[in-house]
């Protein structure tokens, strides 16, 4: 029986930056809450952006930052929060290397960019992160308490940035996305770690987990969840992840689908 379903936003649950079947959806989470099973959404945007999203936003369990914090009904009940050490040394390497242009700190309530951030970066990462703070400079760094640092460093340099934080940055995690990102979280913090500890602190089994997901930050909370989908347009490696793979894609409503004829109708 499933007790929890997990799915990932973007290119997953979502059609588009907040568009999805709002009153499927509806009709689905009714369901869902009368058979006692939690809904997660988990993903790499911002946990502001995700809440609005949903009106019953505060109902839910929500993952913002790929794992690096939970909202439980609206209060955090796990923060993975990077050392100030770690962000001075990740922005002074940076600098350093002229690649400190396209930066964005994501904090615990905004995010934070340079007011000489270019009008391209500011736009993509928008449509991710749209509670944001502009500031002349990093330094000091903001009060707020920062999980995540983002860049997006000209195509050409995207292998020589990964290195260079790799190296200035051993304590560090440093992913590099597919579209063109590098973020830098704590070790350990991933989608799939997340899933498990809340799954751990609920008392619910692998196997009671119902997960979706598009892309590679998806795979290990894939392979955790007794039963998992890869959507139908994700690549071949998060597919061989998954146990299925979705009838539709996300701009067919792909979750909804499965969710409506595993669970609420089955």
């Amino acid at each position: 029986m499933i007790k929890l379903i997990a799915f990932d936003m973007d290119e997953t649950f979502m059609r588009g930056k907040g568009v999805y079947d709002r009153a499927r959806f509806s009709r689905i989470y009714a369901g869902l809450q009368e058979r006692g099973i939690q809904v997660l959404p988990i993903s790499g945007d911002q946990y502001a952006q995700i809440a609005s999203f949903f009106p019953m936003a505060d109902q839910l369990t929500i993952a913002s930052f790929n794992g690096s914090l939970v909202h439980d009904r609206g209060k955090l009940v796990k923060g993975s929060f990077l050392p100030e050490a770690d962000i001075q040394g990740a922005l002074r390497a940076l600098k350093d290397n002229h690649l400190d242009k396209n930066v964005m700190l994501a904090g615990e309530h905004y995010c934070y960019f340079r007011e000489d951030t270019t009008q391209d970066f500011h736009d993509h990462m928008d449509f991710y992160f749209s509670k944001f703070k502009v500031l002349p400079s990093f330094w000091p760094l903001p009060e707020q308490r920062v999980a995540e640092i983002c860049l997006r460093p000209p195509k050409e340099q995207l292998a020589e940035a990964a290195a260079i934080l790799t190296e200035a940055c051993p304590d560090l995690q440093v992913f590099v996305s597919g579209v063109g990102s590098i973020d830098l979280l704590l070790p350990g913090v991933s989608k799939g770690r997340t899933l498990k500890w809340l799954a751990g602190k609920r008392g619910i089994k692998a196997s009671e987990i119902m997960a979706f997901g598009d892309g590679l930050n998806d795979v290990e909370m894939l392979k955790f969840a007794g039963q998992s989908y890869a959507m139908l347009n994700a690549s071949d490696q998060v597919k061989s992840a998954a146990k299925h793979v979705t009838r539709y894609d996300y701009c067919h409503d792909g979750v909804l689908d499965v969710i409506e004829r595993e669970v609420v109708n089955k």
